[in-house]
């Protein structure tokens, strides 16, 4: 789990799922021991829902789905947290025709991580298998995965096990391994898709960021640790190193201690909270690609909808924007005022010249730029659609033809700032309280199967 103390250690990191030394490939005749398609695993049946307070996963002494012990994975680590450390390996070449590379992510359990002291684990009579019994936390972070990994927001899930160790236990999650994290990609690629021959790749970056939050908004779930690290990305590039040919971008640590569904929905409109969910997550993403990459590729996107809104009477940007994120920071909730203790903790902690709400205006003024230096993506054309149409559909980006003119950019002139002093952040700990998560109001569980 990702918590508010170790939050600087854990972007410096990077995400889940990062790029190591390709592994070996199987020989022929290891590849005809292989007896399943792993890639039509249903993500569905891989745990299973006790009640509206915990989720089983199946306890086991090894898995059968990758190629190593768990043990054997130190040398591949790619990523590490407080909680949790990744590595990469090859799935099994017993078990799956496909012997694709994925990412396992490995989390050491303790007392509090289950649900009950006196009840850690249950097995099933109809089927004999043990199951340990995680507690609430643990529920809605793997609803929220294999929900998304369902959807194609997340990396596909291969496998959940909890893996026994003499009197120890880790949770285990198998998961595709992609090429870089967002960050890296933008590092080492940035130069090439400021290049107008490269549009078309930046145009479609723009749209896969835009419809993966938008889709997860619909899924009515939130995320705050919003950040390049936090996204994954496959691509290909042509043979002269010259042209990224295609791209595939996924949301990694969708973890619930950051993320919660339904927030706010008692006090706002429905179409309402869905704009307000999506904003707020591509706000945050643009202002980490303004502030840290120096490169917000969510510019014209964000343009766009400024130049939509001059249109209509009596609104702003700056005003439209400030009440999507004031509906979901003003509400109280089952989970107290988390929308809002969470916003400020993770723009003030990752953006040091920002005290919220005080910087809203600047915040929102900022993520209409590319960056300080003044560059512009005038030749990436994004446009509104109608409003009365799906949310995924509402607008098209595509390449500005050559003698086609450039659109009246609106103003985007940046206030002068003293940069404050960021409050100090207090920590976040792992509830123990089974009592409280009890009492919790139960939210919507249909992504898990009984």
């Amino acid at each position: 789990m990702v918590s508010k103390k170790h939050i600087k250690k854990h972007y410096q990191k990077g995400g889940e799922n990062e790029n190591t030394t390709p592994q070996t490939e199987p020989t022929i005749e290891q590849q005809k021991k292989a007896t399943i398609d792993c890639s039509k695993i249903n993500e569905m049946e891989l745990v299973k829902l006790k009640d509206n307070f915990s989720v089983l996963v199946p306890v086991v002494n090894k898995l059968d789905i990758i190629n190593d012990d768990i043990s054997e994975l130190k040398q591949c680590k790619i990523g590490q947290g407080t909680f949790n450390c990744v590595y990469s390996t090859l799935l099994s070449i017993d078990k799956c025709t496909n012997n694709s590379p994925v990412a396992v992510r490995i989390a050491q359990l303790n007392s509090d991580d289950f649900y009950d002291d006196n009840e850690k684990f249950f097995t099933d009579n109809l089927d004999g298998i043990q199951y340990g019994r995680l507690n609430t936390t643990y529920l809605d972070t793997l609803q929220y995965m294999i929900s998304l990994s369902k959807s194609k927001i997340h990396p596909r899930i291969y496998d959940i096990k909890i893996i026994k160790d003499n009197e120890s236990y880790r949770l285990v999650i198998v998961m595709d391994k992609y090429q870089l994290n967002l960050g890296q990609f933008l590092n080492k690629y940035k130069s090439m898709l400021i290049q107008e021959a490269n549009c078309k790749i930046l145009s479609l970056l723009i749209s896969q960021t835009v419809t993966l939050y938008q889709n997860m908004a619909l899924f009515m779930l939130t995320c705050f640790d919003v950040k390049p690290e936090n996204m994954v990305i496959n691509y290909t590039i042509d043979e002269n190193n010259q042209k990224i040919e295609k791209i595939d971008l996924k949301i990694i640590d969708v973890d619930s201690d950051w993320c919660k569904q339904k927030l706010c929905t008692d006090t706002i409109q429905p179409m309402s909270y869905i704009e307000s969910y999506k904003f707020i997550m591509l706000s945050l993403l643009s202002y980490h690609l303004f502030d840290r990459y120096k490169f917000n590729y969510l510019s014209p996107y964000f343009k766009a909808f400024e130049s939509d809104l001059i249109k209509k009477p009596n609104t702003t940007f700056i005003k439209t924007l400030k009440n999507y994120i004031q509906e979901i920071t003003n509400c109280e909730t089952d989970y107290g005022n988390f929308g809002k203790g969470t916003f400020n903790t993770t723009t003030e902690h990752y953006f040091k010249d920002l005290t919220m709400p005080d910087d809203t205006d600047i915040f929102l003024k900022r993520i209409l730029l590319v960056n300080k230096e003044g560059l512009t993506l005038d030749h990436i054309i994004v446009k509104q659609l109608d409003r009365l149409e799906p949310p995924a559909l509402r607008v098209k980006i595509s390449c500005k033809k050559k003698d086609q003119p450039l659109p009246e950019p609106p103003s985007t002139t940046e206030p002068e700032i003293n940069p404050p002093q960021p409050p100090q952040i207090a920590g976040k700990k792992r509830s123990s309280s089974n009592k409280t998560k009890k009492n919790k109001k139960s939210l919507h569980r249909k992504s898990i199967k009984k």
